[in-house]
């Protein structure tokens, strides 16, 4: 079991140093997402913060809330065990092992304040509008793979949003020297330039991925129509980036899901 050294020399679980980032934050009603390597330490640190109570009692009606939401949406039951009572302590986890209905409420929760701890991969970290005052990052590393300066600024990038909080915190948890030498590296980074994947001329074949795009936005009810389909085709960065070409690889991408009667 991995092990971090702090600076009175002890040896410290590294969910306990978790759980002293997360107190102060829950007791002023404040959002703490904690990110981890894998699926299972995303299920293993939420039942740990909640065993150790790093959730005040004075919100058990809040809790109680996002408890009954989880029962109308998954009638059968959670499918990932233990969610439910992890809810009912205001923390749980986000993982790609939640059911649609599952991350929903989860989601929901913890963006309304009943939930205030949530243990998570690197899911919630793109596309996913989850805003807290602190990040904390278990280890260098989601899986097998170290994190990148993009994934550090993905992650990070959750803390004090603007326009939804005034400041913003991220901690970086490491286990050696060699380990904080490559966490300053990642802070010190400087940002990815953004390109839109969407399409590319020196790549023709990437018009596959456009269409495979549209077709799931008008799954969604996004695009159905020419009209809406420009309009959902102008909001894109691909169009921000190439204002004469969107629009026309849009009605390209539609006729290829003509042809092949999508």
């Amino acid at each position: 079991e991995g092990r971090t050294r702090c600076s009175c020399g002890r040896k410290r679980r590294p969910n306990d140093l978790v759980a002293s980032l997360c107190r102060d934050l829950c007791a002023a009603g404040k959002g703490v997402l904690v990110f981890c390597s894998t699926k299972k330490d995303c299920e293993v640190t939420a039942k740990e913060l909640t065993r150790m109570r790093v959730v005040g009692d004075g919100h058990a009606a809040a809790h109680a809330e996002a408890v009954a939401a989880l029962k109308v949406a998954c009638p059968d039951g959670a499918r990932v065990e233990g969610l439910q009572e992890l809810l009912a302590g205001g923390v749980a986890f986000h993982h790609a092992g939640l059911a649609d209905e599952e991350r929903r409420v989860v989601e929901q929760a913890f963006a309304d304040g009943p939930l205030q701890v949530l243990a998570a991969t690197s899911t919630p970290s793109a596309g996913v509008n989850l805003p807290v005052r602190r990040v904390v990052l278990k280890k260098m590393s989601q899986g097998k793979d170290p994190i990148t300066a993009g994934m550090y600024h993905q992650m990070a990038g959750r803390a004090g949003r603007a326009g939804l909080d005034t400041q913003g915190e991220v901690f970086v948890l490491t286990e050696n020297a060699r380990e904080f030498e490559a966490a300053k590296a990642l802070v010190a980074a400087p940002v990815q330039p953004v390109s839109s994947q969407l399409w590319r001329a020196e790549a023709p074949d990437e018009l596959d991925e456009l269409a495979k795009t549209l077709l799931e936005m008008t799954v969604a009810g996004l695009s159905w129509d020419p009209s809406s389909m420009s309009e959902a085709a102008e909001a894109t960065l691909f169009a921000v980036e190439r204002p004469g070409v969107a629009i026309g690889e849009f009605m390209k991408a539609a006729q290829v899901l003509t042809d092949k009667r999508l």
